[in-house]
């Protein structure tokens, strides 16, 4: 593969023997690339998809039956229950949750004819559906809002633009302007990958769950440090003179570990959300 450091005017370049992947195979990858990123899409949220609420009034229990489908309920469940009772709030959280679809909770809670019982789920990996019934009247459900569609979308577009910066740097195109192409796509794609990591480290704070429980979690922690520390590699190859092969060799290969890390990372989450 031709090597080139660009300064201003100056070029330089560097011989290393290899040639550059055939463009029929860039193209394959780019479709498998685009295929899994398709995959990706329905990932938007993953709240309660149901939530029945029952009160007995002879025993004073409130039951709370919730559907919520997942691939290991030790690792993807319902961490938090909030129970209010004409305003007054009392939060259960839970480790796991019974069953890997519907499971039902039963809280002591006296009650009279005419109060209003609010609760509300919230799901550890982001989303939530609330639920409120006024004992001896019918009951109400409403999803509440979360911030995983956001999450997923910037991670998306993120991926899409790294993907489009390594093509560029691949293929010298647009052949007169492809390295500043790349650098504004690249650190741009950056960008919205960091946005998206740091928004799902707030969005699992706000749940009160913990950071580091399953592997998505760690993988996505090491994909934002080599998301931040690539593109600054990459500068520091640019800006040293004489050029330094070895450190642009080190920028290649961070940014193919950092793809690759994406993609594992949204596969993750596939998987922690319980859609394969």
């Amino acid at each position: 593969m031709n090597q080139h450091s660009v300064f201003g005017r100056k070029s330089s370049v560097y011989q290393t023997g290899r040639s550059k992947p055939s463009p029929r195979l860039q193209r394959v990858l780019s479709i498998l690339c685009l295929a899994f990123l398709v995959t990706v899409l329905p990932v938007l949220a993953h709240p309660p998809s149901d939530i029945v609420l029952d009160y007995d009034a002879d025993s004073q229990t409130l039951r709370v039956t919730l559907s919520h489908r997942v691939s290991d309920p030790a690792t993807h469940y319902v961490n938090l229950i909030h129970v209010s009772l004409n305003g007054t709030v009392a939060t259960y959280e839970y480790e796991s949750q019974p069953t890997d679809s519907q499971f039902t909770y039963e809280f002591l809670l006296p009650a009279r004819p005419g109060d209003t019982v609010e609760v509300t789920a919230d799901c550890n990996l982001g989303g939530s559906i609330s639920g409120s019934l006024i004992i001896g009247g019918p009951l109400t459900v409403t999803a509440v809002p979360e911030f995983w569609p956001f999450h997923a979308a910037l991670m998306v577009s993120g991926l899409v633009l790294a993907l489009v910066a390594a093509t560029s740097a691949m293929n010298k195109t647009p052949k007169t302007s492809w390295l500043r192409v790349h650098k504004a796509v690249g650190v741009l794609g950056v960008i919205l990958v960091v946005v998206g990591l740091l928004l799902a480290l707030y969005m699992v704070s706000a749940r009160g769950g913990p950071h580091f429980r399953v592997y998505h979690a760690y993988l996505g922690i090491v994909t934002l440090l080599l998301a931040i520390l690539t593109p600054v590699v990459g500068m520091v190859s640019l800006k040293r003179r004489p050029p330094s092969p070895g450190i642009r060799g080190m920028h290649i290969w961070f940014s193919r570990v950092t793809l690759v890390l994406l993609i594992v990372t949204a596969a993750s989450g596939i998987l922690s959300a319980g859609l394969i």
